[in-house]
């Protein structure tokens, strides 16, 4: 699988939470409302 798109739908300055996305996966498989957080050392990804 390829990542074939990303779409940064919100980001955000303050807090935690950077940015709302949605990846699509081989033009086919979209993932929607994916979320960058920043933790405490390192960077988490959740649905």
């Amino acid at each position: 699988m390829h990542v074939t798109d990303i779409k940064i739908r919100r980001s955000f300055t303050e807090g935690n939470l950077l940015a709302v996305f949605t990846i699509v996966l081989d033009e086919e498989l979209a993932l929607h409302d994916i979320k960058l957080i920043k933790g405490r050392e390192k960077f988490i990804i959740a649905m």
